[in-house]
């Protein structure tokens, strides 16, 4: 298994490519092969789509199967996020919903920095779908408290 990717999405399709080819030694020889062909380039999910497919023509079954365009284009695909994951989110996202804006702050032992993309992509939809008027000086406050100035899409 890959680990220490700091993008949770980019490792989960890592780990379910290299499944879907046959191990981790077949997964190696590709990337290496695809490093040597793009250094130095820029490339589309699309480009690597192809590179992979032509790499495994005999697995593309496998990867079809993987459903690659909903990886790189539908929000949130290929995350079996759990209850017991975005639980604290919740409650968090919850307090927030009940604070008046004025007083203490709903959890300031809380930094949402320390979550990962997944649990503050719970926390906000969390608060999205709520059926509670989020004012304007509230998402103010939470924008300067956790820096949610970010260049993942899925949480801007």
């Amino acid at each position: 298994m890959i680990e220490y990717v700091p993008y949770e999405k980019g490792v989960e399709l890592l780990n379910c490519i290299l499944d879907s080819i046959g191990g981790f030694t077949e997964f190696e020889r590709f990337l290496k092969s695809f490093i040597r062909y793009y250094k130095y380039n820029s490339i589309s999910s699309d480009e690597f789509k192809k590179y992979l497919y032509n790499y495994f023509p005999k697995k593309w079954k496998s990867l079809n199967s993987l459903e690659l365009d909903k990886w790189f284009y539908q929000e949130n695909f290929g995350f079996p996020v759990g209850k017991a994951y975005t639980d604290k989110c919740h409650i968090l996202a919850r307090k927030w919903l009940r604070y008046p804006s004025v007083g203490p702050l709903p959890d300031p032992n809380c930094n949402l920095k320390y979550y990962n993309d997944l649990q503050k992509i719970a926390f906000l939809s969390y608060l999205h779908e709520s059926s509670r008027y989020l004012p304007i000086s509230k998402i103010e406050v939470m924008s300067r408290i956790y820096s949610f100035h970010t260049c993942n899409t899925e949480i801007r």
